[in-house]
Formats: C-alpha cells, structure tokens, sequence
C-alpha cells in the first residue's frame, strides 16, 4: 500500500511540473518543387540542364530546419547521380522597437550542410559546411544581408 501512494504521489509531482512548465509553440511546415532550366550557385553555372528542386521546412518558434534539393534531369548516364542536398538549421530572432512594440530587424544564424552527389564534382563542389549571420531591416525595400564562412572544404568567406 505504502508503494502505491508513493508512485500516486509521485505522479502528481511530475503532473505538475510537466503542467507548470508546459508552453506553447508556433509550428509550421513547408513544402514545394520547382523545375528549372539550368542550376546556378552563387552566380556560377552548376548544370546547364534540367533541374528537379525540392524543399521542405519546418519551423518552432524561432528555430527551423530546412532541406533542399537538386535534381539534374539530363539524358546522361550520369544525370541521376549529379545531385545535392542543401540542410539548414537556423535560429532567428526579431528585434522590436521598444517604444513602438513594432518590428524593426530580423536577426539570423545558422549552419548549412551541402552534401553532393556528383561523379564529376571538383574542389568547390564537395561536401562542404558553413556556419553563417545576417539581418534583414524591416523597412521599405527590405535591405538585408548575410556573411557566410565555409569551415570545411573551401575555408573561405562569402557575403550577400
């Protein structure tokens, strides 16, 4: 008898933390395909043919997950094996304007994984990470901008 109250009392501790401590989160989840023409990566030409790209997203709260793809399309024999895969995981942050409560800056950083699958892949098209910062200003034209830092295979910088 004394076991049992004390595993019922027990529960009733963990009930109520779990339920002092519970808080609600905003998710969502997207999704989407697009065909492309060609395959471009910051301005340089990564397939000149057909491309498949899907993405999906998922957010809570101020973190999200992303993944991405490409699909090269060609006729080649090695067409299906000319793919990536982009994942993102990301925090950002919204800054107010304490007097007006208004939104007025967007705050972000985050890691990207590229992970390739190409036969013919050479040094800036192996896998690669990249951890990187950025804001957007929430004002008419919506000026952003974003650094990046390669750590892995091209250990360089890149800015938007």
């Amino acid at each position: 008898m004394k076991t049992r109250l004390q595993l019922f009392i027990g529960c009733l501790l963990v009930t109520g933390v779990v339920t002092a401590g519970a808080f609600t989160v905003d998710m969502s989840f997207d999704a989407g395909v697009k065909a492309t023409s060609e395959y471009l990566w910051r301005g340089k030409v990564i397939s000149d043919d057909w491309c498949i790209q899907p993405s999906l997203r998922t957010s809570a709260g101020e973190f999200s997950l992303e993944a991405w793809g490409t699909w090269d399309l060609t006729s080649s024999s090695n067409g299906s094996s000319r793919t990536r895969t982009d994942v993102t995981l990301e925090y950002a942050h919204t800054c107010q304007d304490t007097s007006t409560r208004e939104d007025i800056f967007i705050a972000r950083a985050g890691f990207i994984a590229y992970i390739r699958k190409d036969s013919l892949a050479v040094p800036w098209q192996k896998d690669t990470f990249e951890a990187y910062v950025g804001g957007d200003v929430l004002v008419p034209l919506l000026p952003s901008f974003t650094v990046y830092y390669d750590f892995a295979e091209i250990e360089g910088l890149y800015a938007t």
